[in-house]
């Protein structure tokens, strides 16, 4: 299939996938993009080194389809396989998707009509259902969807679903995943862009995103739950990371808690309760003692808007006894 003949390739899209070993998945992630009701994008498949048949079916729908963009290579990481994927990206629009997810037929379609109404936002997201290995949804997110509730949102986490997003390059010139986030770099850029850009969340389901034991988000918990920590207080205080080496921001975790609290009080205590509400594994129920009453409301405040952080909380001391 080739591109749909346009006079104007403004509204073009660029979808984005990463391809780690998901050969169980990628018929149905790869089909959900072909046969999407909008016909105008690129398909840049990034093979991160896979071990198993990835990359023999990424070839075998290139073969098929022409809008396909093939590039295989070496094991890198995700961050980096995305900054090339921009890189190597024609169109203003890029949209991601990932290799064990699904797109609704008409996700690129009402995306993109969203910017054609509105050119002044820059990121645009949307609810997801959560699926799992095979295919069952387990449950429905939802979230807020205005500019600035989700302003507001992001000083306590990551709302958006990584594989629901699509971003308008013309109103952000320098877009790039910060290699220093192995993980959670999807926040850190929803949050760098969220300081200066609009933002907005479809209320509805346009993505199936798949959780299984063999992803992401299952297996480095602990490094994006350091990394939460870092983003949301460096987003709240609209703050960069420190001019010191830092090749991987989880492991360099204590050295940038160390140069912010020396620097502020108010970074010090902020820190102090971000550590408490995500590194509830390591991070003892004492602990809360060692931040000034005055800001025990923060914490209650954080749970609002978190309440999963409680429950994990909550479960973890019944599992420690």
């Amino acid at each position: 299939m080739k591109l749909v003949k346009s006079q104007n390739k403004n509204f073009f899209i660029s979808v984005i996938m990463s391809v780690y070993n998901d050969e169980k998945y990628l018929d149905a992630s790869i089909n959900s993009i072909l046969e999407q009701t909008y016909k105008n994008f690129e398909f840049i498949i990034l093979n991160d080194g896979s071990t198993d048949r990835s990359s023999e079916i990424i070839y075998n729908y290139q073969k098929k389809d022409s809008r396909i963009k093939y590039i295989n290579g070496n094991r890198l990481g995700l961050t980096k396989k995305l900054n090339l994927g921009i890189k190597e990206s024609n169109y203003n629009f890029i949209a991601r998707h990932d290799s064990d997810d699904i797109s609704r037929k008409d996700r690129l379609e009402k995306q993109i009509n969203f910017f054609k109404l509105n050119p002044e936002y820059t990121l645009c997201g949307s609810y997801a259902e959560i699926i799992n290995d095979k295919g069952s949804v387990l449950r429905k997110i939802k979230t807020v969807s205005s500019d600035k509730n989700i302003k507001k949102k992001l000083n306590y986490s990551n709302i958006f679903i990584h594989s629901s997003v699509m971003i308008n390059k013309n109103n952000f010139k320098n877009l790039y995943y910060d290699n220093r986030f192995q993980v959670s770099q999807d926040y850190e850029l929803w949050s760098r862009i969220a300081k200066n850009n609009k933002c907005y969340i479809i209320p509805d389901f346009l993505v199936k995103n798949r959780r299984h034991i063999s992803n992401i988000s299952n297996k480095l918990t602990l490094k994006q739950e350091k990394n939460s920590v870092i983003i949301g207080f460096l987003y709240k205080f609209n703050l960069e990371l420190p001019q010191i080496k830092i090749e991987d921001s989880a492991k360099s975790f204590e050295q940038i808690v160390n140069y912010f609290s020396s620097k502020n009080i108010n970074y010090k205590n902020d820190i102090l309760i971000r550590k408490y509400i995500y590194l509830y594994k390591i991070v003892s129920f004492s602990s809360i003692l060692r931040i000034n009453y005055l800001q025990y409301y923060k914490i209650i405040l954080f749970y609002f808007h978190k309440p999963s952080m409680l429950f994990k909380r909550f479960v973890n001391n019944i599992l420690r006894y």
